[in-house]
């Protein structure tokens, strides 16, 4: 096989929804799990192993657990990119102004009077603070709702951006991304985009999969994904996460001399 990448991987970004689960209500790939938890405990004494992390929209305590099982040790971005989440000091680090927490509060009330009641069977996700992230009404598809949400909130506020994962429609301040976040995390820890590996699945994962130096997908991710990533796996969801991650680290070792 040739190797897609010959540069040392310090760290794997990986998005939840649809990589490390097979959707929202969805069973959680434990086998998958166990085998990030196994990397990032030899990437303590071993460089071919990178740290894994997540970068989610999911909110900081459904981050939280996920780290404890795989024992995370770098910081995760949550709420697309509201949020990072130091797992060893168990804190957490607002990327968004109190001005734009004001507005995001404003705007869910908003949704709550007047878009939910026009579009019935709309749900808001609970636990989110510097997001919000709406669930379709029952049979409606998502690339619909997203249209409808985007027009809707450009109406509302022209400082919002709207993306949207397989299973939600997020709403989000202007300046707030999953880059954006994920750039706070490289920059703490000195390690620079050409040294990163993002996983990810569907639009809202395109701006990172871009700017990291590996980008993969596993087979069940949007064409559109999978045509901007330099590796995509035959596998899906987990069992495309587990390849992925097995692919850096043979990159590693071609990095480092080892094959």
């Amino acid at each position: 096989m040739t190797l897609p990448y010959n540069r040392l991987l310090k760290i794997v970004f990986i998005d939840i929804d649809g990589c490390i689960n097979l959707g929202k209500g969805k069973p959680i790939d434990l086998i998958a799990l166990k085998v990030l938890r196994e990397f990032n405990e030899n990437s303590e004494t071993d460089l071919i192993y990178p740290k894994i992390t997540f970068i989610t929209g999911r909110p900081v305590p459904y981050v939280e657990a996920l780290l404890q099982i795989v024992n995370g040790k770098v910081p995760a971005v949550c709420e697309n990119g509201g949020i990072i989440y130091y797992p060893t000091q168990d804190s957490f680090r607002y990327l968004v102004t109190e001005s734009e927490l004001k507005t995001i509060k404003e705007v869910k009330e908003i949704i709550q009077e007047y878009l939910i009641k026009k579009y019935p069977g709309t749900k808001i996700e609970p636990g989110k603070e510097t997001m919000i992230s709406l669930n379709p009404p029952p049979k409606m598809n998502i690339e619909k709702f997203y249209m409808i949400v985007k027009e809707e909130i450009k109406s509302i506020n022209k400082d919002l951006t709207v993306t949207r994962s397989l299973d939600s429609v997020d709403i989000s301040p202007r300046n707030t991304s999953k880059l954006f976040g994920m750039k706070a995390v490289l920059s703490e820890l000195s390690i620079g985009l050409e040294e990163t590996c993002v996983i990810g699945d569907s639009i809202g994962d395109l701006e990172i999969l871009e700017a990291a130096a590996f980008s993969a997908a596993p087979a069940n991710a949007e064409e559109v994904v999978k045509a901007k990533s330099r590796y995509v796996s035959r596998y899906e969801n987990g069992k495309g996460v587990i390849d992925i991650v097995k692919i850096c680290r043979e990159i590693n070792k071609k990095a480092i001399g080892r094959l």
